[in-house]
């Protein structure tokens, strides 16, 4: 059983990670929630949320939106960004595809839904709804 976490902690350790990556100049973070934990394992949680958010990077955005928004017992974790979108299929050129699948087994392995689709106004929406505690 996982015990549970300040989910702005979560995402404090995350932007730390990435301090060193260039990407982190191109994020802009918000998070709408208070002592709102949930149960992850931190490192296996943070390191799909580092792929997603290096997966915008490597996709020309030049502008990552990371948003958490508090819905009482569900939070939603919102990752937009301006880059090329993606293709049907999810795979980048040069790439194995593995790190969208990646995503997808933590988000299941941590009972999440998770929606990634290209935006209307250019780029990719990854959006991840879990549940949270107080």
């Amino acid at each position: 059983r996982k015990n549970p976490i300040d989910i702005n902690k979560v995402f404090t350790f995350i932007l730390s990670y990435l301090s060193t990556h260039k990407c982190i100049e191109c994020i802009e973070y918000k998070s709408y929630c208070i002592e709102k934990k949930v149960r992850v394992n931190k490192i296996v949680f943070s390191r799909a949320i580092t792929n997603i958010i290096i997966n915008s990077y490597e996709a020309s955005a030049s502008r990552i939106f990371l948003t958490i928004k508090d819905y009482n017992k569900f939070l939603l974790i919102k990752i937009e960004d301006n880059g090329r979108g993606m293709n049907k299929g999810f795979s980048k050129k040069n790439s194995s595809g593995m790190g969208l699948n990646f995503v997808r087994a933590v988000m299941e392995e941590h009972n999440c839904k998770i929606y990634i689709k290209n935006r209307k106004t250019g780029g990719v929406g990854v959006y991840i709804v879990m549940r949270g505690e107080k």
